[in-house]
């Protein structure tokens, strides 16, 4: 935070804590900033790219929702993550950066338009999920459909497992209905073209491949769930790595109402100088001076304390 902005800052919090309206540069009372209606934002790109959405609860305890927004940044790819809050350690004690993220569940992210919303949101907006839900799945039309309850690891390590099977079903069947739905919003011309391009993927013929590569990058986010079943049909090593590198694009190419890679609605990076909660270890890489700009994390809707 600059000088400048810190002084806003603390000039604003000290006008609301006496009880005055925070006044703009020319003296006048300032309007505060309208509450994105982050549901609704969500629900217009499941439409726009034709996917399910998934609901992430913010939970009401701060350190709850400071360590889900910790989970979430290695799951995502923040740089060096884990020195957000609390530093991932492995077997060995020492502590792994995840800078990068998850992979698979970056592909998860791809397939579904996902939304974090505080916990009493999300009651009010779908009262017939479970009052212990964490993660809610919804339809096409954005209605709920089922849900995870909050458990260890579900944002951890158990993520692509656990949320995978939410969102594709236990036999595969949610992801068939949406390749069906996928398909439909592309209409017969493309989808022909789609399965034409995703053949010759796998042609000798390099410039066979590459145009169809290019046909397929045009494709992929509004036909995420047809990528996801050539993936699981196990394809040999070359077009499996074709295919990831399509999720790689979907994922870091920016919507055309995000500014940045795909992230879920109601999340933004946080860059901050310093500051790791166990600076002691070395490889957090805060020992330097001066001490390099990290992204953290962090939730846009304000939960309830």
């Amino acid at each position: 935070m600059t000088l400048l902005a810190r002084r806003d800052f603390l000039q604003q919090a000290a006008a609301t804590i006496i009880g005055f309206p925070f006044l703009d540069a020319i003296g006048q009372a300032a309007e505060p900033a309208a509450k994105p209606d982050l549901l609704a934002l969500a629900r217009q790109r499941m439409k726009q790219e034709t996917k399910p959405g998934m609901v992430v609860v913010i939970p009401p305890k701060p350190e709850d929702s400071e360590m889900l927004a910790n989970q979430l940044s290695q799951l995502l790819g923040g740089h060096d993550a884990s020195c957000a809050l609390w530093p991932t350690r492995n077997s060995d004690g020492q502590i792994v950066l995840l800078g990068q993220g998850d992979f698979s569940a970056q592909m998860l992210f791809c397939q579904a338009v996902f939304v974090c919303l505080p916990a009493d949101e999300v009651r009010q907006a779908f009262p017939d999920a479970p009052v212990d839900a964490a993660l809610v799945l919804l339809d096409l039309e954005g209605k709920t459909v089922t849900s995870l309850p909050a458990q260890a690891e579900l944002f951890g390590k158990e993520f692509t497992a656990r949320a995978g099977e939410l969102l594709h079903g236990k036999n595969g069947e949610r992801l068939a209905a949406t390749v069906r739905a996928q398909r439909e919003a592309l209409g017969a011309a493309q989808a022909a073209e789609f399965d034409r391009a995703l053949k010759d993927l796998e042609a000798d013929n390099f410039a066979v491949r590459q145009a169809a590569t290019e046909k397929l990058e045009a494709l992929a986010p509004r036909a995420t769930a047809l990528l996801a079943t050539a993936h699981r049909q196990r394809p040999p090593l070359d077009l499996a790595r074709r295919l990831d590198q399509l999720f790689v694009l979907v994922y870091k190419a920016a919507p055309s109402d995000q500014a940045s890679a795909r992230l879920p609605f109601g999340v933004a990076w946080n860059k901050r100088s310093g500051g790791c909660v166990d600076n002691i270890f070395a490889k957090c890489g805060l020992s330097s001076t001066p001490p390099p700009a990290r992204q953290f994390l962090r939730f846009l809707a304000e939960t309830k304390q």
